[in-house]
C-alpha cells in the first residue's frame, strides 16, 4: 500500500478550472467541473481510504464545528483549497448559526442530500425589523482562531435561498450569511476556496448565543465520512467508468 500518493487528477481538475478571469467566475467553473464529472471525487476518496497516512495528513487539518457538522480539506494548494463540508445525520442543530463573512471567496457543490437553506442577511441599524447582534472580528493570531468583540450591529434577514441538491453557487467575502441543511439526512458539499484576502472577517453574536468552538477530527471519523460521501456520490454524467489515480 503506497505510504503517501500524490493526489493529481482532482487538483487538475480545479486548476484548469481556475484560470479563468473573474475569482466568481473562476470558483464557479471549478466546482460546476468537479460536478460534471463526480468519478474524480469519488476516486480521490477512494485514494485517501486506501492509505493510512494520507488520512491521517487530511485528519489533522479537519475538524468538527459545535453545531454538528465536519469541514474536511481535502487538497490545500497554493491560492485555493477542496473542501468537504458534511453534515451527519439527525442532530437538531446543525448549521451555522452565527451570521458570518468569510476571510476568502468560495463556491459550492451541493453533492450529497437534500440540500441547504442559506440566509442573506444585511446592517440596517434604522430598520424596525433588524435584530441586534454583537459584531466580532474573528481570525487567526499566532496560529490561534481569535474573537474579538467589537460593537453593536443591527441586521435584517433576508428569505432563505434554496440550495437545491447538485445545485452549485458561489459567495463572495463580503456577503453575511448562515447556512443550514434540508432535512435531517446526510448532506454534503464540495467547496472550492480562494485565497485568504483580509486578516479577519465579520461575525455577529446574538445575545443567547456564543461563537462555535471546533474539535479535532479523528482518522476514524474521517475514515467513517469519506466512506459515506463516496457511497452516496452522483453517477457521472457523462457515463464514464471511475477513473484509476495513480
Amino acid at each position: 500500500m503506497p505510504s503517501a500518493p500524490s493526489l493529481p487528477r482532482l487538483v487538475t481538475e480545479v486548476e484548469d478550472a481556475l484560470r479563468s478571469t473573474a475569482e466568481a467566475a473562476r470558483l464557479l467553473n471549478a466546482v460546476d467541473r468537479l460536478r460534471a464529472r463526480p468519478r474524480l471525487l469519488r476516486s480521490h476518496l477512494a485514494l485517501l481510504l486506501g492509505c493510512e497516512r494520507c488520512l491521517e495528513r487530511v485528519a489533522a487539518r479537519s475538524s468538527w464545528h459545535e453545531n454538528g457538522f465536519a469541514k474536511v480539506r481535502l487538497a490545500v494548494r497554493t491560492g485555493y483549497s477542496v473542501r468537504l463540508h458534511v453534515w451527519p445525520p439527525g442532530g437538531v442543530t446543525r448549521g451555522d448559526i452565527n451570521p458570518h463573512g468569510h476571510r476568502w471567496e468560495f463556491a459550492s457543490w451541493v453533492a450529497v442530500g437534500a440540500g441547504l437553506d442559506e440566509t442573506y442577511f444585511d446592517e440596517d441599524p434604522d430598520s424596525p425589523h433588524a435584530a441586534t447582534y454583537t459584531r466580532c472580528a474573528y481570525g487567526y493570531v499566532d496560529g490561534r482562531r481569535t474573537l474579538t468583540a467589537l460593537d453593536e450591529a443591527r441586521l435584517c434577514e433576508q428569505d432563505p435561498i434554496r440550495r437545491s441538491s447538485r445545485s452549485t453557487y458561489a459567495c463572495m467575502r463580503d456577503v453575511i450569511h448562515t447556512v443550514v441543511p434540508l432535512g435531517r439526512d446526510f448532506v454534503a458539499t464540495v467547496v472550492v476556496q480562494g485565497p485568504v484576502l483580509s486578516e479577519k472577517t465579520c461575525v455577529y453574536l446574538a445575545p443567547t448565543r456564543s461563537h462555535a468552538s471546533y474539535r479535532r477530527m479523528s482518522t476514524d471519523e474521517l475514515r467513517e465520512l469519506l466512506g459515506r460521501v463516496a457511497a452516496l456520490l452522483p453517477a457521472d454524467d457523462r457515463g464514464g467508468a471511475l477513473e484509476a489515480v495513480p
